[in-house]
């Protein structure tokens, strides 16, 4: 029995034929046999030209090619944009300060030599006594970030600090985060008196036992001073671990000059400490620099010494990146540290003497 949906469905069935007969000029046109005169061939033809007029005339052809250039038209449109999208935008990197300029980049001896000489030259020079209840340091340090930019954006962070602390671990930092870091290092001119308003300044008391101190009370032998500087920076971590730790002592300590020839007898005997030659730091002080490479040649420690007193004036860290399709690899900073003062006052956040 035939249903109203049976019905349907054959009409639309009938009226889907009817469309695809229209739009098809040859529809109909019957497969000639595999051989035919050329009086058939040439009606068969005109036949084929005519049904073809009169699909123009009733609009049917044009409309069919019309829809399917707008189609290409919107094809192509829309793919090269896609292709033409650019890749997401990254962060600008900060342009990071140039290593310390080291006289023979590609010419480096042992260091040791230089490093007892320095230990001579340090224990012959005169040194005034210097008391008071608060041991006073004063450095700069630069570092890249490794977390996510901050609130103004910065990827870098430079700072001035200043410790005053009393023997029972009490005492006051002051730290200056320096503006204008998103692409250079500190100035050469903040190195002095900060001016007036430079950065933000925010200024931390700290209770008796509050500071955790790096080397406790450090020792003017060279073998004690040696367990101390590897309770700090374990030396089994190899041989830049000496080094580090003489920078991190160096961040809370004012030493006499025994207990700076001690700290440079500990680095005389480590091995695979280079000298680097004479050298100018970043504050515009003289020096000579000496240097360890560790992580398979990828990290450099570099630390420059005042040629007469022995006193660490600066150190920094590098690592080695190879740009892409490059087997060179070029040595960038990821931190550095300048030591500015060193000294005793009996004034919580006053001068030093």
């Amino acid at each position: 029995m035939r249903t109203d949906s049976d019905s349907h469905d054959e009409v639309g069935e009938q009226r889907l034929r009817a469309l695809f007969r229209a739009s098809n000029p040859v529809y109909g046109v019957p497969v000639p046999p595999p051989r035919l005169s050329a009086p058939q061939l040439r009606a068969l033809a005109e036949e084929q030209q005519r049904r073809t007029a009169r699909l123009r005339r009733r609009g049917v052809i044009p409309l069919m090619a019309g829809a399917v250039i707008a189609l290409l038209l919107l094809a192509g449109s829309l793919l090269p944009a896609v292709r033409r999208q650019p890749p997401p935008a990254t962060p600008a990197q900060p342009a990071a300060p140039a290593p310390v300029a080291v006289p023979d980049p590609a010419r480096a001896v042992p260091a040791r030599p230089e490093l007892l000489a320095l230990v001579h030259r340090t224990l012959a020079g005169g040194e005034t006594a210097v008391t008071g209840r608060y041991t006073y340091v004063r450095r700069q340090t630069w570092s890249s970030a490794t977390t996510p930019p901050d609130a103004a954006g910065d990827r870098v962070v430079a700072r001035d600090e200043r410790l005053w602390w009393a023997p029972d671990r009490s005492g006051r930092e002051i730290v200056t985060t320096l503006p204008g870091q998103q692409a250079a290092a500190p100035q050469a001119d903040w190195v002095g008196d900060l001016p007036a308003g430079l950065g933000t300044t925010e200024v931390r008391d700290h209770p008796p036992g509050g500071l955790a101190i790096a080397v406790d009370g450090p020792s003017g032998d060279p073998a004690v001073l040696a367990g101390q500087l590897s309770g700090q920076q374990p030396f089994d971590n190899g041989p830049q671990a000496p080094l580090r730790a003489v920078a991190d002592m160096y961040g809370y300590h004012f030493l006499d000059r025994t207990r700076r020839a001690a700290a440079l007898r500990v680095l005389a005997d480590t091995d695979g400490l280079l000298y680097r030659g004479a050298v100018t730091d970043r504050a515009g002080r003289p020096g000579i620099a000496v240097s360890i490479e560790s992580d398979a040649g990828a990290t450099t420690d570099l630390a420059v010494f005042d040629p007469d007193t022995g006193a660490l004036l600066s150190y920094e860290r590098l690592t080695r990146l190879a740009a892409r399709l490059s087997p060179v690899r070029e040595p960038v900073v990821m931190s550095y540290v300048l030591y500015l003062a060193h000294g005793r006052t009996d004034h919580l956040g006053g001068a030093t003497r």
